[in-house]
């Protein structure tokens, strides 16, 4: 008796990135409308690859904005259409941390010599309100990368006989611990914060950070005479969220304005119950907002929690020329002239090298 079989079309992908950095980014404005400078090529899933950057945009109706393209340079196979996705971000120093956020397209491209050889972002990012006058730029020097996915078929012949396979859903764990700190049931321990009072799972507390731990374990933990424990220097919106974290790992979803706000608070909260990677996620927000408004307050949280990237980040910015000059005139200059008066000398001493 013949055996069934089937045949499987499956997409294959091969994705690999490039950078291309602009070292004399001023230097390039004044190009030219529609004139692009290019990378070397690259090789992605055997065909070679360009980064098209246009300073002075690829159209005339959009003048300030800066383009920027992957272009197919040459195909594995004269005539062969590829389909590609691709993304564009801009880098920071170290190389790693993207500071503009990410534009990808979710559609898959064609690529081909015939017809459309590239494809990318006319609007990638504005000149003057996006990229002159933000911390995106590193001494006159920028970076983008373009992170390309080449997308191919193959096919493969399965047999009946093949054991079938199980679909396991994703971890919902952070559902159940949400729902159990919601329910409060078995909570053994009540936080006061201000008027407010939360109740939460000693263990789970623990488990998180090593300062619940000695607090609730240690041999000098705390007793409470009402049975409540009292958090002081913490308004209770941020206690609730520090809770939420604790239990879910994740942070809600804010508007822009309130992140802020709220990753300044939470910073001071995670350095206070040593929540590491709570820490590092406030730092990574907070260097994706320094501006004039912001770097002072910024700065002087960096220095007084030991976050060193976050630092780096502001001392970047305030090494800008012009960015040191305007931030004078504010009234955080004051405060971070009395908070740290180190990293001023510091700053002098970089000018004056």
């Amino acid at each position: 008796m013949a055996s069934n079989s089937t045949s499987v079309v499956a997409e294959h992908l091969v994705t690999a990135s490039h950078v291309l950095r602009i070292e004399s980014f001023s230097a390039t404005k004044g190009l030219g409308i529609g004139k692009s400078i290019d990378s070397k090529p690259f090789t992605v899933g055997g065909h070679s690859w360009v980064i098209r950057y246009y300073p002075d945009s690829i159209d005339s109706k959009n003048p300030d904005w800066i383009s920027v393209y992957v272009r197919l340079d040459r195909p594995a196979v004269t005539g062969e259409v590829v389909r590609a996705r691709f993304s564009f971000s801009i880098l920071g120093k170290d190389g790693e941390r993207d500071l503009s956020g990410s534009y990808a397209v979710s559609e898959t491209r064609n690529f081909s010599v015939d017809g459309s050889r590239q494809w990318g972002y006319e609007k990638f990012i504005r000149r003057r309100r996006g990229l002159e006058n933000s911390s995106y730029l590193r001494g006159d020097c920028l970076r983008v990368k373009c992170e390309l996915t080449v997308v191919t078929f193959g096919v493969r012949t399965e047999s009946s006989t093949k054991r079938r396979r199980i679909a396991v859903p994703p971890s919902d764990l952070h559902q159940d611990l949400c729902r159990l700190l919601l329910s409060r049931r078995g909570g053994d321990v009540v936080f006061k914060v201000g008027d407010e009072l939360f109740t939460a799972h000693k263990s789970v507390l623990a488990a998180r950070s090593s300062v619940f731990d000695a607090e609730f374990f240690g041999p000098l933990k705390e007793k409470t005479g009402d049975g409540h424990v009292r958090i002081e220097d913490m308004e209770a919106n941020v206690f609730k969220v520090l809770l939420d974290f604790i239990y879910t790992d994740s942070l809600p979803a804010m508007d822009e304005a309130e992140e802020v706000v709220m990753a300044q608070h939470l910073l001071v909260a995670a350095d206070r119950y040593d929540l590491k990677r709570l820490k590092l996620m406030c730092e990574n927000k907070l260097c994706n907002h320094i501006d004039i408004g912001t770097v002072a307050t910024t700065m002087v949280l960096a220095e007084q929690h030991g976050c060193q990237g976050l630092r780096e980040s502001c001392f970047e910015f305030l090494s800008t020329p012009g960015n040191l000059k305007k931030i004078k005139a504010t009234d955080g200059y004051q405060h971070l002239k009395a908070s740290c008066p180190s990293f001023l000398e510091e700053l002098v001493d970089k000018f004056a090298t």
